[in-house]
This record gives structure tokens, sequence and C-alpha cells, in this order.
């Protein structure tokens, strides 16, 4: 149970620092539900995240995991940010007695230039004090003041050694993907250890997808969905594994704010209407996966850019509230092979219409 428990705080962790490089403008939540999805359409709660902002540079995030039939603390952690948001102290506690006993205590060193960050110092307080750093990370942008690259360096005693590096790469002023690589000294060069590839609607970040590399190819590992309230903050993210060929649904992280009662929704799915694929590009094959709030006829058609209807995959069928999946394997109704180009697929129900486009390489 421990060790599971561990796994989740991990998983969630990881995903709330994304969260926070990624959507520092969105308002701050109070709580984070961590929820596990048993494919009947019912969510059970597995964790959940509080944050006390004690100011405007100082919070407190507080980790649990659901032990029926109460919460129990696993950590939390105190960060300082300076007035950049970026953080200056790290520290992560556990409970031990009844009290919370620090385990990891960080001191950071920001650098600014013209009011970007340049380089990032990290070490233990009391040896920063002196001068003395363990890692930093450097970083470094292009013409438009946009990331292209941050490399993480050691502290070898003699000169900073390049450990590994997040390389950026942009579509329009959207980051497109970001590749994370590992240094080789050995060989003096760099290798790919993982992607993550952003996709944008409106300047609004719809979905990351993590890939891995195993030493030929991209895998895929995992997929998250972003689900926006009306007033533009993040409502929920929904973690999707990669098994057997296609994503499956395994959990979601529910938002609360200003100090509102949290929402369990221990039963139920986004009440939204959402359309994607992927994988975008794709050379056999795509899954196209829909959401739907309400039991209602459904009709999935494909169009090429003249506005052609090339492939019927659902034709006025009734579907339940929810989430749907199919396979397109970039063949029009009669079994052809269509060509290398870009294709709308358009979800139709009796009251709204939403369309996204697809790109088909052969």
């Amino acid at each position: 149970m421990k060790k599971e428990l561990h796994s989740i705080v991990t998983v969630g962790f990881i995903l709330l620092v994304l969260m926070t490089k990624m959507l520092s403008a969105q308002p701050k939540p109070t709580v984070i539900m961590n929820q596990a999805y048993d494919y009947t359409g019912e969510w059970y709660k597995v964790g959940k995240t509080t944050f006390d902002y004690l100011s405007n540079n100082q919070t407190i995030q507080t980790e649990y995991g659901w032990i029926p039939p109460d919460w129990k603390a696993l950590n939390r952690t105190l960060t300082t940010i300076d007035d950049h948001d970026n953080m200056t102290e790290f520290i992560l506690e556990m409970p031990e007695d009844g009290e919370w006993t620090p385990v990891v205590h960080w001191a950071y060193a920001n650098t600014y230039q013209n009011g970007r960050l340049m380089e990032v110092k990290q070490g233990d307080p009391a040896l920063i004090q002196m001068g003395l750093f363990t890692s930093r990370k450097v970083y470094a942008y292009n013409a438009d003041g946009k990331i292209t690259q941050i490399t993480q360096q050691l502290n070898t005693g003699s000169a900073w050694a390049d450990i590994s590096r997040s390389v950026y790469h942009y579509q329009g002023n959207d980051i497109d993907y970001i590749t994370e690589e590992d240094y080789d000294g050995s060989s003096t060069s760099w290798t790919y250890n993982q992607k993550s590839v952003h996709t944008f609607t409106s300047g609004t970040l719809f979905s990351l997808e993590e890939l891995e590399w195993d030493g030929d190819d991209w895998v895929p590992i995992e997929l998250h969905e972003y689900y926006y309230s009306a007033d533009g903050s993040i409502d929920n993210i929904l973690v999707k594994d990669w098994q057997d060929g296609a994503y499956e649904i395994q959990r979601r992280f529910v938002y609360s704010y200003g100090g509102t009662s949290v929402n369990e929704r221990s039963s139920g799915l986004p009440k939204t209407c959402t359309l994607s694929s992927y994988p975008n590009p794709f050379n056999q094959k795509t899954i196209i996966q829909f959401s739907i709030d309400a039991d209602v006829q459904v009709s999935l058609n494909v169009f090429n850019v003249m506005g052609k209807k090339v492939r019927s995959l659902v034709v006025g069928e009734l579907r339940l509230a929810g989430f749907h999946q199919l396979k397109w394997d970039g063949r029009n109704d009669a079994g052809q092979i269509l060509p290398t180009g870009s294709y709308i697929y358009r979800l139709s129900t009796p009251d709204r219409t939403l369309s996204k486009m697809c790109f088909l390489i052969k």
C-alpha cells in the first residue's frame, strides 16, 4: 500500500510541477483530486493535493492518499518563489510521530538578464551561503525571447558537467514538442530519452502526449487531455495510458478553486463535448476519440480539404454519454488508401458540430 501511495504522489507531483510551468497564468487551485477510472463510467478517489497560500510567494502543498474510510497525509512541501514566479526554496516534509519532519531542503539562486531567467543554481541552503552549489540549470533563448534549451549540469568540484537537457521546438507562438535528452560523457553526445508533444487550440493547451525513445523510434506512453471551465480555469486533466495500440483512460485530476468545497465527482464524465485524434500526423492508422455529455445520435465523417466526404465512420448511431474511440485506417468508403494530405473529421450531434484536422502521411 505504501509503495502504491508513493507512486500516486509521485505522478501527481510531476503533473503539478508541469502545470505550474505551463499554466502559471491560471487561477491558483485550492484542491486537486486524483481519481481512478474503472471503465464502467465510475471514478474513485485515490489521492488529493491541497494548497495553502501563505502569501504571494509561499505555498504549502499537502499530499493525501485515500485509505478508507479517511484521508491519510503522506507528505507536504513548502515552496517559496521570487517575484518572477521561480522557486527560491523547497522543503519536503514527511509525517513522523504526529509531527512533520523535514527530509529534503533545497535552496535556489536565480540569475536574470533583461527579465529573462538565465541560470538556476541549486544546493543545500547552508552551502549556498558559502557559494557552493550541487547543480544548476542554464537557459537559452531564441531571437523572439522563447526558451530553446534548458541544460542541467552537475558540479564536479572543478567544473560544470552536462547531465541532461530539454530542447524546445515551436509551431508559431506555441510549443510544438519538447525533447528530453541525456548526455553521454564517453561519446560526448546527446541521446534521446523522452518527448512531450503539445497540442494547442486558440493558444490554449488542449493535450500533452508523452513518448519514450526506444533506440529506434518514439513509443507512446501517456496522454494528458485538458478541460476548462467557462472562465478559462482548468476544470480537470484526463490521463490516458498507451495500451495495446490505443490510449485507455486511467485517471484524472479534478481542480477546485477559491476555498470552495471539493466536488469529488464519484461518477460521471466531463460535462463537455470533445474531439481529438492520435497520433497526428499518422501513417497507418489514427485513433479518433470523442466525448458527449448525453445519450444522443452521433455521426462521424471524414472530409478532404475540398469539403468532399471521403469516409463515414459513424452514421446516426445512438451513443451513450461518455468517452468513445474508433480507428480510421486512412481509407475511403471504397476501401482505397487516400493520398497524403490534410483531412477534416467532423463529429455531429443534434445540437452541435465539432471539426478537427488530421494529416495523413503515406
